[in-house]
């Protein structure tokens, strides 16, 4: 769903546009990310404690926490897919490229988080610093909004 909306946003946007909402979304989904230890421990409460072996209780509490941040950083890819198109000029370069950095990223971010992040920082340290991370990227992405829209104003 995530990328659809992205799409859906991507479609005929001016490139500012895409920055800001790919900025945005990443931003979103990076607080989220860094919240839902405490958002857990909310869900935990409602969902487990009146009846903890439940299937499907355990089912939505492992569940429920992964949604929004899925859909934010869902919403972000397709954004930054058409602005790499529309900017390149070898258009079928950069969409290889693009996908060679996501899967590169998917693969180390696995690793990482795995036998990096959880052994020294535990759950909760692994969340918050995925989390600022994302934070790092929406600031990255609004920086580059902010940047593209000062070209803007100055071609004017």
């Amino acid at each position: 769903l995530g990328h659809q909306i992205g799409g859906w946003i991507a479609t005929g946007a001016p490139l500012q546009r895409m920055f800001f909402w790919a900025s945005f979304a990443a931003i979103a989904a990076g607080a989220y990310v860094a919240l839902t230890p405490l958002i857990v421990t909310s869900l935990d409460q409602i969902l487990l404690a009146p009846a903890p072996t439940e299937v499907w209780r355990i089912v939505l509490l492992a569940g429920l926490p992964c949604v929004p941040a899925g859909l934010l950083f869902g919403i972000v890819t397709p954004l930054l897919m058409t602005v790499a198109i529309a900017i390149a000029r070898q258009r079928g370069i950069v969409v290889g490229l693009v996908y060679a950095a996501g899967a590169a990223g998917s693969v180390l971010g696995v690793l990482a988080v795995l036998w990096l992040l959880l052994d020294t920082l535990g759950v909760r340290g692994a969340m918050l610093a995925i989390g600022i991370l994302s934070l790092a990227n929406g600031a990255l992405l609004a920086a580059l909004y902010t940047l593209l829209c000062g070209r803007e104003a100055i071609a004017r």
